[in-house]
């Protein structure tokens, strides 16, 4: 429930009533017979629901997500053909088609990595793995994306590595000027 929560008993001849507040507005009252039960046993019982919500919300986070490639194939269609739509049985058969598709590919990729005795998937694995999971052409601009994105991405990290030399380099310069 809340963290910040109010308990109230109210007095009538023979009942309490234990009126709950939280902080969304929510109010939860019971009745209890003096003869019967205790305000101890009420709150107790109330704890205990309020465990149980919290478990049930954690089960709940804790299921897996569905996979869904559903926003980017809209947005490659919007790309290609701007003025085009996409009906939702379309694009359910486009997503399994995707998933099915890479699904494919990385366990033809992890076999390859299995088969020369290795743990890693590395780009050579990917890219023979698209090569016999794709048609020609697919795999072809397939393959030439990927060795775009790895190329940007080395780029990357080799500018982020002279960077960080370059601001060490002007630490010690520092350094040098502040010990004269």
């Amino acid at each position: 429930m809340c963290r910040q929560v109010i308990f109230l008993r109210i007095f009538i001849p023979c009942f309490i009533i234990h009126i709950h507040f939280c902080q969304r507005h929510q109010l939860c009252a019971r009745v209890i017979s003096e003869k019967t039960d205790s305000f101890a046993h009420v709150q107790q019982q109330l704890h205990s629901q309020q465990h149980r919500t919290k478990m049930a919300r954690r089960r709940r986070k804790k299921e897996p997500r569905k996979v869904s490639y559903k926003l980017y194939v809209r947005r490659v269609l919007k790309e290609v053909h701007p003025g085009k739509e996409i009906s939702m049985r379309a694009l359910n058969i486009m997503n399994s088609f995707v998933i099915d598709a890479l699904d494919r590919i990385a366990t033809e990729a992890t076999r390859m990595a299995h088969y020369d005795r290795r743990k890693t998937v590395t780009l050579r694995d990917m890219e023979f793995s698209c090569r016999l999971c794709l048609p020609d052409i697919m795999a072809k601009h397939a393959n030439q994306k990927a060795q775009k994105t790895v190329t940007k991405f080395y780029a990357a990290k080799v500018r982020d590595r002279m960077r960080r030399t370059e601001l060490r380099r002007g630490e010690f310069a520092m350094m040098q000027m502040a010990a004269m």
